[in-house]
Order: structure tokens, then sequence, then C-alpha cells
């Protein structure tokens, strides 16, 4: 484990799991591992707990060009409350940064996932999520307008 690992930024192209294959798929974190760092990222955003993608790929399920399947996401009390192909709302955005207990995974330009992590309504079309596709990983600023989709999560305490 290193200091990134602490800040719960995990990158697709590190080097100690890149190579990991997604599920039973011919790829890797490498390729397609996005999906798994930001769920990774946000499983330490919700718990403060380090849950390695290399742990992840591994347990969650995926399709056979390496999608998750969400359903197959499962930590501790980690609920999946839906996928959606489209831009959420300002309102929903800021719902999902300013509560502790959720999270919201963005996909952008139809092919990337990262982690929303902060939207703030004077800044309207700009956000900052946790960049996967980056070594070593990073926070970086966004348009609005790159998204295409998102998933929520919330942590359901029993």
């Amino acid at each position: 484990m290193n200091n990134r690992d602490n800040l719960g930024l995990f990158s697709q192209l590190d080097p100690r799991w890149r190579r990991q294959a997604l599920g039973n798929t011919i790829y890797t974190i490498r390729d397609w591992g996005c999906t798994v760092c930001s769920i990774c990222m946000m499983i330490f955003y919700l718990f403060k707990e380090v849950f390695l993608p290399s742990e992840a790929a591994k347990l969650f399920q995926f399709t056979k060009d390496g999608k998750v399947y969400w359903g197959s996401v499962k930590y501790r009390d980690l609920k999946f409350k839906g996928r959606y192909y489209k831009r959420p709302s300002s309102k929903k955005m800021a719902e999902y940064t300013n509560d502790p207990k959720k999270a919201m995974l963005v996909e952008v330009n139809y092919n990337h996932w990262v982690l929303l992590r902060k939207w703030t309504i004077p800044q309207r079309w700009w956000w900052m999520c946790g960049e996967p596709y980056a070594y070593p990983a990073r926070f970086r600023k966004r348009s609005k307008w790159s998204i295409t989709g998102y998933a929520m999560f919330e942590r359901e305490d029993s």
C-alpha cells in the first residue's frame, strides 16, 4: 500500500494491478479498469477502507467485453441504486457529493467512468472527479457536458 491508496485514489495504470484480468474476460484493469478503480475510490470515500482494484477485479462479475455487472458490486452495506444513460441534474449531483453516505460514478464520453467528488452549484458546468486513467491517479476538473451517464450508490448502515 502507498500514500495514494491512503487518499483513496486508484489508477488503472498502476503496475501492481494493471495486468490483472477483469473476472474471466480477456480484458485487464489497464484496458477497461476505470470502473473498477472508480468503485474502489468510492468505497474508500464511503467506508474509509482500502479495497484494492486487484481484489475487485476478482470479486465482481463482468460482461464478456469487460463491463461491470452493476448488481455484482458488493461491499459491506453498499447498495446500488441505479444506472442511468443521461446527464444527472445539478440538484442530484449536489445531493450525491454533499451526503457522506452517497456516491455517484459518472460516465464521460460514453466509455470512461470516474468518481464524482465535488459539484458546486455556482460553478454549474464544472465538477471534480477521481481520475483513474492517470498514473498516479489524481483529481481532475471536467465539464458537465462530457457526462453521458451515471450510477448511484448509497451506504446503508444496518
